[in-house]
């Protein structure tokens, strides 16, 4: 099941119903545009959620901006970030990766995009370049 909400103003019981209708144990939220979302009415609700309170099987995904997601200490993404886990798809300064809980090196930065192609960091203290296949659809 997979629920769309395109407004961050979206308010809690939406919010919410949207999460009781996962009919399976497990789910990942995906919040692009995540700036938008750092003091919206669903904060904690979010919050919880990145701190695995809502079991296991549950995870956040947030996208967004580096530098303004790295300027949050507070609130659900504050918590995102003390998970100190994360990917990065092309980063453009080196406090970009204080966002996922790492030191970026100069020669990491700066590079153009690779689709495809980020920088993981799992909360191990290493950073690894991976790659995602993309595989031509049958037609």
């Amino acid at each position: 099941m997979i629920s769309v909400i395109t407004d961050a103003e979206v308010p809690v019981s939406e919010f919410r119903q949207a999460l009781r209708s996962v009919s399976q144990e497990y789910g990942v939220i995906v919040v692009d545009d995540a700036e938008l979302f750092m003091g919206a009415e669903i904060d904690s609700d979010l919050a919880l959620l990145a701190r695995g309170g809502a079991g296991t099987g549950w995870g956040v995904l947030a996208a967004g901006n580096a530098e303004s997601l790295s300027l949050s200490l507070a609130g659900w993404m504050g918590q995102a970030k003390r998970n100190r886990t994360g990917l990065l798809l092309s980063p453009q300064g080196l406090s970009d990766g204080e966002v996922i809980g790492v030191k970026l090196t100069r020669g990491v930065v700066g590079q153009a995009p690779q689709p495809g192609r980020g920088l993981i960091h799992l909360g191990d203290g290493i950073l690894r370049t991976v790659q995602v296949p993309y595989l031509q659809p049958d037609l």
